[in-house]
């Protein structure tokens, strides 16, 4: 019984987790300068505590031509990292 919670527990986690940081995203796509557009949608995966979660996260370019994550940056993670 103990495992059949700890992977409901688990899979409640990564949900919320989910919905959280497209959440996040979205509000910095919202919030985000003048001059910085969204190129597309990517898929990613984060690795946690409690497994992989699969997100959409926004490609933005600036008006320099460079391209960023503001998820990523917002979170503190260095290009190309999937650890939360």
């Amino acid at each position: 019984w103990e495992e059949e919670i700890f992977r409901w527990a688990c899979d409640l986690a990564r949900s919320m987790a989910k919905a959280l940081l497209e959440k996040i995203d979205e509000e910095l796509m919202k919030s985000r300068e003048e001059g910085i557009n969204v190129e597309c949608l990517k898929e990613h995966w984060v690795t946690t505590l409690f497994g992989e979660v699969k997100i959409w996260r926004r490609l933005y370019r600036n008006s320099e031509g460079n391209y960023h994550f503001l998820l990523d940056e917002a979170r503190g993670l260095r290009k190309g990292s999937r650890v939360s």
